[in-house]
């Protein structure tokens, strides 16, 4: 399982990893290594995937704040969360799917590694929609 840094990604994957885990699933959960925390205070397994630099995020986000909500959504979405997060984000989930061998990868919508990583290894992927329904569309 993969997200963003941040409750808002985690926590609606949260259900979903304790019902794995009830049902005898081994599950990892890999996010930022800033919040791991997180993961592991809800008792669970936590992999630490690399973060950009702030530097590269924030120039993103300045660009966003900057530009009109359609094009704040996409630069957000397309540049930030598919390309500068995923970007880093990508060895830690390959490492993590080559040591742990998993079954599926689960993300959530703002989390793209991990769909790259399940179609390079030929292993099933699914998203959970943890944001406002327009967001799928991207």
């Amino acid at each position: 399982m993969t997200t963003m840094r941040g409750e808002g990604h985690l926590r609606p994957l949260l259900p979903f990893a304790d019902a794995f885990r009830e049902q005898g699933h081994d599950v990892l959960i890999g996010l930022p290594e800033s919040v791991t925390g997180l993961v592991l205070d809800a008792g669970h397994e936590a992999w630490a995937l690399p973060q950009a630099p702030a530097a590269v995020s924030d120039a993103v986000f300045a660009r966003a704040h900057a530009a009109g909500p359609d094009e704040a959504n996409r630069i957000v979405i397309g540049d930030l969360f598919a390309g500068v997060h995923a970007r880093a984000a990508l060895p830690g989930v390959m490492g993590a799917v080559a040591e742990w061998q998993p079954d599926v990868l689960m993300h959530e919508t703002c989390e793209f590694a991990a769909a790259l990583v399940a179609e390079q290894a030929a292993l099933p992927s699914v998203r959970v929609a943890v944001h406002m329904a327009h967001l799928e569309a991207y």
